[in-house]
Protein backbone atom coordinates (compact mmCIF):
# COMPACT_ATOMS: atom_id res chain seq x y z
CA UNK A 1 0.00 0.00 0.00
CA UNK A 2 1.30 3.42 -0.96
CA UNK A 3 2.27 6.36 1.19
CA UNK A 4 -0.07 9.22 1.98
CA UNK A 5 -0.40 12.12 -0.49
CA UNK A 6 1.45 10.06 -3.11
CA UNK A 7 0.90 11.39 -6.62
CA UNK A 8 2.08 8.14 -8.19
CA UNK A 9 3.34 4.64 -7.51
CA UNK A 10 6.98 5.45 -8.29
CA UNK A 11 8.41 4.89 -4.80
CA UNK A 12 6.57 1.60 -4.39
CA UNK A 13 7.65 0.36 -7.80
CA UNK A 14 11.31 1.11 -7.10
CA UNK A 15 11.15 -0.67 -3.75
CA UNK A 16 9.53 -3.70 -5.38
CA UNK A 17 11.98 -4.20 -8.28
CA UNK A 18 14.31 -6.64 -6.49
CA UNK A 19 11.31 -8.72 -5.35
CA UNK A 20 9.93 -8.78 -8.90
CA UNK A 21 13.31 -9.76 -10.33
CA UNK A 22 13.28 -12.78 -8.01
CA UNK A 23 9.90 -13.97 -9.17
CA UNK A 24 7.52 -12.14 -6.89
CA UNK A 25 4.26 -10.63 -8.16
CA UNK A 26 3.48 -7.16 -6.84
CA UNK A 27 0.04 -5.57 -6.73
CA UNK A 28 -0.08 -1.87 -5.82
CA UNK A 29 -3.61 -0.54 -5.21
CA UNK A 30 -4.14 3.20 -5.05
CA UNK A 31 -5.47 4.58 -1.79
CA UNK A 32 -8.87 6.33 -1.74
CA UNK A 33 -8.72 9.88 -3.13
CA UNK A 34 -5.19 9.29 -4.47
CA UNK A 35 -3.82 9.37 -8.01
CA UNK A 36 -6.47 8.26 -10.52
CA UNK A 37 -9.00 8.29 -7.65
CA UNK A 38 -8.30 11.96 -6.97
CA UNK A 39 -11.43 14.13 -7.39
CA UNK A 40 -11.13 16.90 -9.95
CA UNK A 41 -11.85 19.49 -7.25
CA UNK A 42 -8.88 18.48 -5.10
CA UNK A 43 -5.65 20.44 -5.33
CA UNK A 44 -3.41 17.40 -4.93
CA UNK A 45 -3.48 13.64 -4.55
CA UNK A 46 -4.77 12.58 -1.15
CA UNK A 47 -6.18 15.96 -0.13
CA UNK A 48 -9.64 14.53 0.54
CA UNK A 49 -8.25 11.75 2.74
CA UNK A 50 -5.86 13.64 5.00
CA UNK A 51 -8.02 16.57 6.00
CA UNK A 52 -9.90 18.11 8.92
CA UNK A 53 -12.93 16.00 7.99
CA UNK A 54 -12.30 13.27 10.55
CA UNK A 55 -15.35 11.20 9.61
CA UNK A 56 -14.36 11.10 5.95
CA UNK A 57 -10.76 10.27 6.82
CA UNK A 58 -11.80 7.41 9.10
CA UNK A 59 -14.08 6.04 6.39
CA UNK A 60 -11.18 6.18 3.93
CA UNK A 61 -8.92 4.29 6.33
CA UNK A 62 -11.57 1.60 6.67
CA UNK A 63 -12.18 1.53 2.90
CA UNK A 64 -8.47 1.13 2.14
CA UNK A 65 -8.10 -1.70 4.66
CA UNK A 66 -11.19 -3.47 3.32
CA UNK A 67 -9.97 -3.12 -0.27
CA UNK A 68 -6.57 -4.52 0.69
CA UNK A 69 -8.24 -7.46 2.43
CA UNK A 70 -10.46 -8.05 -0.61
CA UNK A 71 -7.37 -8.09 -2.85
CA UNK A 72 -5.78 -10.73 -0.64
CA UNK A 73 -8.92 -12.88 -0.83
CA UNK A 74 -9.00 -12.51 -4.62
CA UNK A 75 -5.36 -13.57 -4.89
CA UNK A 76 -6.08 -16.63 -2.76
CA UNK A 77 -9.02 -17.42 -5.03
CA UNK A 78 -6.71 -17.22 -8.05
CA UNK A 79 -4.33 -19.73 -6.53
CA UNK A 80 -1.68 -17.65 -4.79
CA UNK A 81 -0.50 -19.69 -1.82
CA UNK A 82 1.80 -17.08 -0.26
CA UNK A 83 0.67 -13.47 0.09
CA UNK A 84 2.66 -10.73 1.82
CA UNK A 85 1.13 -7.40 2.84
CA UNK A 86 3.42 -4.38 2.51
CA UNK A 87 2.80 -0.73 3.23
CA UNK A 88 4.70 2.55 3.29
CA UNK A 89 3.92 5.38 5.73
CA UNK A 90 0.13 5.93 5.63
CA UNK A 91 -0.09 2.76 3.56
CA UNK A 92 1.76 1.02 6.38
CA UNK A 93 -0.92 2.14 8.80
CA UNK A 94 -3.64 0.78 6.56
CA UNK A 95 -1.72 -2.46 6.16
CA UNK A 96 -1.71 -2.73 9.97
CA UNK A 97 -5.49 -2.45 9.88
CA UNK A 98 -5.87 -4.93 7.02
CA UNK A 99 -3.87 -7.70 8.68
CA UNK A 100 -6.24 -7.68 11.64
CA UNK A 101 -9.01 -8.60 9.19
CA UNK A 102 -7.44 -10.96 6.64
CA UNK A 103 -4.89 -13.78 6.88
CA UNK A 104 -1.58 -13.15 5.15
CA UNK A 105 1.79 -14.86 5.30
CA UNK A 106 3.74 -11.83 6.41
CA UNK A 107 3.63 -8.04 6.75
CA UNK A 108 6.43 -5.64 5.80
CA UNK A 109 5.65 -2.26 7.37
CA UNK A 110 7.91 0.59 6.25
CA UNK A 111 7.68 3.77 8.37
CA UNK A 112 4.08 2.92 9.27
CA UNK A 113 1.93 5.69 10.75
CA UNK A 114 0.57 3.34 13.38
CA UNK A 115 -1.14 5.95 15.54
CA UNK A 116 -3.99 7.96 13.93
CA UNK A 117 -3.77 10.56 16.69
CA UNK A 118 -0.11 11.25 15.94
CA UNK A 119 -0.35 10.89 12.17
CA UNK A 120 -2.03 12.56 10.41
CA UNK A 121 -3.93 14.94 12.67
CA UNK A 122 -1.37 16.07 15.23
CA UNK A 123 1.62 15.98 12.89
CA UNK A 124 0.06 17.19 9.64
CA UNK A 125 -2.17 19.82 11.22
CA UNK A 126 0.34 20.74 13.92
CA UNK A 127 -0.42 23.17 16.71
CA UNK A 128 -3.80 24.13 15.25
CA UNK A 129 -4.99 20.54 15.61
CA UNK A 130 -3.79 20.43 19.19
CA UNK A 131 -5.58 23.68 20.05
CA UNK A 132 -8.83 22.59 18.40
CA UNK A 133 -8.83 19.26 20.22
CA UNK A 134 -7.73 20.52 23.63
CA UNK A 135 -9.73 19.21 26.57
CA UNK A 136 -12.92 17.37 25.67
CA UNK A 137 -12.12 17.72 21.97
CA UNK A 138 -9.12 15.44 22.35
CA UNK A 139 -11.29 12.77 24.00
CA UNK A 140 -13.82 13.01 21.18
CA UNK A 141 -11.10 12.68 18.55
CA UNK A 142 -9.62 9.66 20.30
CA UNK A 143 -13.04 7.96 20.33
CA UNK A 144 -13.60 8.87 16.68
CA UNK A 145 -10.40 7.23 15.47
CA UNK A 146 -10.42 4.26 17.83
CA UNK A 147 -11.74 1.99 15.08
CA UNK A 148 -8.71 2.71 12.90
CA UNK A 149 -6.18 2.45 15.70
CA UNK A 150 -4.32 -0.89 15.44
CA UNK A 151 -3.60 -0.76 19.19
CA UNK A 152 -7.31 -1.43 19.76
CA UNK A 153 -8.07 -4.00 17.04
CA UNK A 154 -6.73 -7.18 18.56
CA UNK A 155 -4.09 -9.54 17.27
CA UNK A 156 -3.16 -9.60 13.57
CA UNK A 157 -4.11 -12.64 11.49
CA UNK A 158 -0.50 -13.40 10.67
CA UNK A 159 2.20 -15.06 12.79
CA UNK A 160 3.71 -12.18 14.74
CA UNK A 161 7.25 -13.34 13.92
CA UNK A 162 6.34 -12.73 10.26
CA UNK A 163 5.72 -9.03 10.90
CA UNK A 164 8.65 -6.70 10.25
CA UNK A 165 8.59 -3.01 11.18
CA UNK A 166 11.20 -0.89 9.39
CA UNK A 167 11.45 2.69 10.61
CA UNK A 168 13.72 5.61 11.44
CA UNK A 169 15.02 6.62 14.85
CA UNK A 170 14.40 10.30 14.08
CA UNK A 171 11.02 10.08 12.32
CA UNK A 172 8.82 12.92 13.57
CA UNK A 173 5.92 12.14 11.23
CA UNK A 174 5.61 8.52 12.37
CA UNK A 175 7.35 8.56 15.78
CA UNK A 176 9.50 5.50 16.46
CA UNK A 177 8.18 5.32 20.02
CA UNK A 178 4.67 4.54 18.77
CA UNK A 179 5.95 2.03 16.21
CA UNK A 180 8.01 0.33 18.89
CA UNK A 181 4.95 0.29 21.16
CA UNK A 182 2.86 -1.51 18.54
CA UNK A 183 5.71 -3.97 17.97
CA UNK A 184 5.64 -4.76 21.68
CA UNK A 185 1.85 -5.06 21.61
CA UNK A 186 2.17 -7.58 18.79
CA UNK A 187 4.59 -9.73 20.78
CA UNK A 188 7.11 -11.53 18.62
CA UNK A 189 7.05 -8.99 15.79
CA UNK A 190 10.46 -7.90 14.56
CA UNK A 191 11.91 -4.46 13.87
CA UNK A 192 14.79 -2.91 11.97
CA UNK A 193 15.69 0.69 12.78
CA UNK A 194 17.70 3.12 10.67
CA UNK A 195 19.40 6.33 11.92
CA UNK A 196 17.18 8.61 9.84
CA UNK A 197 13.91 10.52 9.66
CA UNK A 198 10.84 9.98 7.51
CA UNK A 199 12.07 11.61 4.32
CA UNK A 200 15.71 10.73 4.82
CA UNK A 201 14.78 7.04 4.85
CA UNK A 202 15.31 7.43 1.09
CA UNK A 203 19.06 7.22 1.76
CA UNK A 204 18.50 3.61 2.84
CA UNK A 205 16.08 2.60 0.09
CA UNK A 206 18.53 0.26 -1.70
CA UNK A 207 18.95 -1.71 1.52
CA UNK A 208 15.23 -1.55 2.23
CA UNK A 209 14.48 -2.90 -1.24
CA UNK A 210 16.75 -5.88 -0.63
CA UNK A 211 15.13 -6.47 2.76
CA UNK A 212 11.70 -6.44 1.12
CA UNK A 213 12.78 -8.87 -1.59
CA UNK A 214 14.19 -11.26 0.99
CA UNK A 215 11.04 -10.95 3.06
CA UNK A 216 8.73 -11.57 0.09
CA UNK A 217 10.48 -14.37 -1.80
CA UNK A 218 13.30 -15.48 0.48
Amino acid sequence: LTSGLAAGLGVGKKRARPAISRGGHVFAPELPFHMSRQPEASAYSGQYLLSADVVRSVRCYVQAAVEAAALVEELRHRGYRRVIMAGISLGGHMACLAITRVKVDGAFLLMPGVDPLTTPWYYVAGERARSLTAGHGADALERAVRGVNPFHLGSPLVPNERILFVFGDHDEMCPPERTEALKETWKGARAHRFPCGHLTMSEHYPEVSEMLAEFVVG
